[in-house]
């Protein structure tokens, strides 16, 4: 049980980035429709799949603790930066998954322990 603390940072910290990436999706997706690229439609409309497609429990309703930087103003029309936040959602993704999934294996054996107490 001396692992819980460390597990439960890491299942919010994953939480926060994918949803700050899922908002820096959303800001790609927006830039792209509203301007003349539609040589950029492939790659929005994997985002947009990925991110509509990955069931994660946890996610928050707000996005109001999302950090911004202005100071980054990423070009979202150019592909190499679609391609990089690609990658990154991916990352965020499975980073995700995985800290979910330690959370629930501690949580089970916490009930478990409950019931031979």
């Amino acid at each position: 049980m001396k692992q819980a603390p460390h597990v439960e940072d890491a299942y919010q910290e994953a939480r926060y980035q994918l949803e700050d990436c899922e908002v820096e999706v959303k800001k790609a997706v927006e830039a792209n429709e509203s301007s003349a690229h539609s040589s950029n439609k492939v790659y929005i409309d994997l985002l947009k799949e990925k991110v509509a497609n990955f069931n994660f429990a946890n996610k928050s309703v707000t996005r109001a603790f999302v950090k911004t930087d202005p100071k980054k103003n990423k070009d979202y029309t150019s592909k190499s930066e679609l391609v990089v936040l690609h990658a990154k959602l991916m990352q965020c993704q499975l980073r995700a998954r995985a800290s979910e999934r330690r959370w629930r294996v501690l949580i089970e054996e916490c009930k478990q322990l409950k019931v031979y107490i």
